[in-house]
């Protein structure tokens, strides 16, 4: 045979570079390429004739020839490691012209790529778009019934909204999912995994989520979106990051006394040994709420539920002052006036919660 030229050497190398398989001597067979999904540790069937010759082994798995009457299928048994994309060739024809050919053979390259997990299809995208476009809009819905509810001034004052929000969204979320059998979670999973046999509306349990879901609010419904791609993120700060940027720190005092007493604050300058001032993080030793004071807040305490905003960058004095005129410090401590008062500063994202044990005749 002729020695290949260095123009024919290098023709064949970009074409074998450009099917992205392994170089093949150049022959009048017909060649064929074909690109095959497959998953690790499981076999995939790549082509069933006549006659099928392996004249190309892959690097992992194992190609068998599987005889059935006149036809012969070709497998590939992957391992269970295995992650990497690999060539299978093989020649085919009707019938075998010797054991190691075929005639009127056709290669045939196989590209097995491996995928870990299943691919998602574009019906089951379109089946979730709906159903979570569906889900934003009942959130966005419940949100706008209920703000009269929650912002209506009888309420904030006699509950606390944030404890009573919850169970109030949860109840009627779960009355809309019922009342018109959308399991959010069912569906999602009947589109994703359709051979599960999941029916929408037949489990209590997947309701109760789906429920949950839209009584998070239309934030929660949206980072879901988010999350699958549908939408772009936008990035929201959790209250107490807000808190933090915005310099601010959340101050409370609760007041346990015989009389009514006031509780004064005062923004001063800062003194002139303001650096010796600690700053103010939190305190030890907080008792936590009972129900009764979490649901209807607390009479003795200032705000009854929540805190004031105060900015953390100035200096506070802050005292408490019975009917008779005595001044308390927030210690518990009698002082003369309220400007004895010893001066606070807190930091950013500070929630800050003063009690304080006074009588009327001490």
């Amino acid at each position: 045979m002729a020695r290949m030229s260095w123009v024919g050497r290098t023709a064949l190398l970009t074409a074998a570079l450009l099917l992205g398989g392994p170089a093949l001597p150049q022959s009048s067979t017909t060649t064929q390429t074909f690109q095959v999904r497959g998953h690790p540790d499981a076999s995939v069937e790549l082509l069933t004739d006549g006659c099928v010759v392996v004249n190309g082994y892959p690097a992992k798995g194992t190609p068998k020839l599987l005889r059935e009457g006149e036809k012969t299928t070709l497998v590939l048994r992957t391992e269970k490691d295995q992650t990497e994309d690999v060539w299978v060739l093989a020649q085919t024809g009707s019938k075998a012209a010797s054991p190691t050919a075929c005639e009127s053979p056709v290669q045939k390259n196989f590209l097995v790529t491996l995928r870990h997990s299943p691919e998602v299809s574009q019906e089951a995208l379109a089946t979730s778009f709906n159903v979570l476009v569906a889900a934003l809009v009942l959130a966005l819905l419940l949100e706008s019934a209920f703000a009269l509810i929650f912002n209506w001034r009888v309420f904030q004052i006699y509950v606390t909204g944030k404890a009573w929000r919850t169970p109030i969204m949860l109840a009627s979320a779960w009355l809309i999912v019922r009342t018109f059998n959308f399991d959010l979670m069912a569906a999602l999973m009947a589109a994703y995994y359709p051979g599960a046999g999941v029916k929408p509306g037949h489990g209590w349990h997947t309701s109760l989520l789906t429920a949950m879901i839209l009584a998070g609010g239309s934030a929660g419904v949206n980072r879901i979106l988010t999350t699958l791609g549908f939408r772009s993120q936008l990035i929201k700060d959790e209250p107490k990051e807000e808190l933090k940027k915005a310099g601010a720190a959340w101050v409370a005092v609760k007041v346990t006394s015989d009389a009514q007493a006031r509780v004064q604050r005062t923004e001063v300058t800062a003194p002139a040994n303001a650096a010796d001032i600690p700053v103010l993080v939190g305190l030890t030793k907080a008792r936590k709420p009972s129900l009764r004071e979490i649901f209807f807040g607390d009479s003795d305490r200032v705000p009854t539920s929540g805190g004031v905003k105060l900015d953390a960058d100035k200096f506070y004095q802050l005292s408490v002052v019975l009917p008779d005129k005595t001044v308390y410090d927030l210690q518990g401590t009698k002082i003369a006036t309220h400007a004895d008062a010893p001066v606070y500063r807190f930091a950013p994202g500070a929630t800050i919660d003063f009690r304080v044990t006074l009588s009327s005749a001490s």
